[in-house]
């Protein structure tokens, strides 16, 4: 099986999701990590694995966030992945977005809401609304905490 799995940093990818992607790469499945690049990609080749750097700048400037999911749209397109697993805001969104075109099975993960729901804004309304619309496109979606699920009202699997 082919394997994305996409955060915000090869730091978190290699902290919080390396023991499964061990695990996976053993058992024989192709997987491609993508996150911006850091001193932790390294760490990472050394394993049986492709790594694509894409941009995932925490920041509110509207074309780039387009230009960096249509980046993953193509990623997704040229790849063909089976399994796309993201963990972080952005990837969330981003890949949600993209399945409700490609069909590309998403599985999202929130361990936490993020800093943009700690104080009420317009950012916080915003991340709101996209969570609410496009994370029902995913495959599936996991939460780590009740408190999250139950904020933005979904359903789904709570780890």
């Amino acid at each position: 099986m082919k394997i994305f799995i996409i955060a915000n940093s090869y730091w978190n990818i290699y902290n919080f999701r390396y023991s499964i992607i061990k695990k996976l790469i053993k058992e024989k499945h192709q997987i491609f990590v993508l996150a911006p690049p850091d001193k932790f990609k390294p760490f990472l080749m050394n394993l049986n694995l492709t790594t694509i750097d894409i941009t995932l700048k925490n920041n509110q400037n509207f074309i780039f966030d387009i230009i960096s999911l249509f980046k993953l749209f193509y990623l997704f397109v040229f790849y063909k992945p089976d399994y796309v697993f993201t963990f972080t805001i952005k990837p969330n969104l981003y890949a949600s977005i993209a399945s409700i075109f490609l069909k590309t099975k998403v599985i999202c993960n929130i361990s936490g809401l993020g800093s943009s729901f700690l104080v009420k804004s317009y950012k916080r309304k915003l991340t709101f609304f996209l969570y609410k619309k496009f994370l029902k496109n995913s495959h599936h979606v996991f939460f780590q905490n009740n408190h999250d699920q139950k904020f933005l009202g979904l359903i789904s699997i709570l780890l």
